[in-house]
Parts: structure tokens; sequence; C-alpha cells
């Protein structure tokens, strides 16, 4: 994105690249034993100097203290688009509160286990239905396909088939994932009502497997809300009723 002219990231995560992860990462040697959110504020800062970085070397859905995560949330819920790159389920929900209640657009994408393929999906504010209303259809669609979503939790990349062969995703896999939903982001901050991605979601398959029958099938996802959603008004009720919700799903994490 830095490429295509965006100058201000907000970057979050606790993780340290290591030796395993550079099959499937953009950092390199150099980078192994730091912070991913330093690296990458690095590498920014190498495409454009002039680029703002601010970094939060925090677990979202981790055991952080409550005034410490509602920090980072009021953080995200200033930045234009929200980009959801964990795939986990925790994190999901709580970005996508403050997506919806800050009438923010977000953007996820995930990498399916084995390297077969992955989606990317965007909910725009005002435009799209909210990010969890989107999450839902993705499930029931797969359903209609009579191939129920198989990842309940985050996953490792690495999937085994019936003859006990390991496929891992690699850098490839994530690669195209990645740029497909740095497009969609982008094209959000350009023109939300841009013709560029009708739909909502995109299943891309990257190996046979799973509902992908070949390389590079791609099935398109348009979810229309089963009713009209009311664009969210920030008001101490909905703001403590959110902090609520986040505390309680903090709990459930450290449990």
């Amino acid at each position: 994105m830095t490429r295509n002219g965006v100058g201000k990231f907000l970057l979050i995560d606790d993780d340290i690249l290591l030796r395993a992860n550079l099959v499937r990462n953009e950092l390199d040697w150099r980078d192994v034993g730091q912070h991913k959110v330093d690296a990458v504020s690095r590498k920014i800062r190498m495409i454009n100097p002039a680029a703002e970085c601010t970094v939060r070397r925090v677990r979202i859905s981790g055991q952080e203290c409550a005034e410490g995560v509602d920090e980072v949330l009021t953080a995200i819920a200033e930045c234009d688009v929200i980009i959801d790159a964990t795939a986990n389920p925790l994190v999901f929900n709580l970005l996508s509160y403050v997506a919806k209640s800050n009438c923010k657009s977000m953007v996820w994408l995930e990498v399916f286990e084995g390297g077969i393929g992955g989606l990317v999906a965007r909910s725009r504010a005002n435009i799209d239905p909210s990010p969890q209303t989107i999450r839902a259809g993705i499930y029931s669609w797969c359903a209609a396909q009579d191939q129920p979503w198989p990842w309940t939790k985050a996953g490792d990349y690495a999937g085994v088939d019936t003859e006990g062969r390991v496929f891992v995703a690699d850098d490839a896999d994530v690669s195209v994932i990645a740029a497909h939903a740095t497009r969609m982001a982008t094209d959000i901050l350009v023109d939300p009502t841009g013709p560029n991605f009708p739909s909502s979601v995109y299943m891309i398959g990257l190996r046979q497997g799973w509902i992908f029958e070949q390389p590079f099938e791609t099935f398109p996802i348009d979810i229309k809300p089963t009713e009209i959603e009311p664009v969210a008004v920030a008001n101490e009720e909905m703001v403590k009723a959110g902090k609520d919700l986040i505390q309680s799903i903090l709990e459930k994490s450290d449990a």
C-alpha cells in the first residue's frame, strides 16, 4: 500500500519474526529476532521515508490490561480502513465491533491451511453489510455448497491430505492473497463505490482441495443484508456496551 501512495500506518502485533517465518513473509534475515511491527515499519520507510508509522507491540486478543486494549482500539477507530490479517476469530470480533460502531471500512484476509487458497473480504462503511453479517454469509454460502467452513480457529497454515502428504502455505500463497487484499483496501481509500470489486467476498483457489477443483478457481460471494442495518451512532451507552463486550472476550481468551 505504501507504493500506492498510502503514507500513514498503525501497525499492531506482538509477534517476533522467527527463522521459520521467512518462507511466507516479506521480511528477510535482517529482521529475524525483531518485532514484526518494527521490521515492517522500517521496510515502509525504505519505500517512502516520509511515511508515518505508529507501532503497538501488543496482541489484541491476548492477556493485555483492559486500559491498554482500550487505548489500542481507540487508535484503530481513527484509521480510515481497518485491515485484519490475523485469521483469529477473537481479533475479528473486536475489530468488527470497532468498524461498525465507528462507521469505518474493514478488510480482512485469510490463507487457508495447506495452502489450498484463501479469501479476501470487505465491509465498506454505510455501503456493505457489517463484518459480522458478511462472515455469517460466508458460512451460509459454504453450507449451501455442501462444503461447511472447516476452519473454526486460527491455523498453522499446514495441512495433510488423505495420503498423508503435508502441504504448507508458502510465500507465494501468502503473497497472492495479500496482494488481492491490498488492492481491495486501496480501492476503498480511493473510491469506496468503485466497480473493481463488485462482491464483498472472494474465495481464491491456489490448488485443488475443499471447494476448489483446480488452481486459480475463484468464487465471488455477494452478501446482502438480511435487514437494514442502522448507521452506528457513537454514544455513552454504545461505548460502555462495547467495552463490556471487549472485557468478556478477553476474559474468555485468558481462561
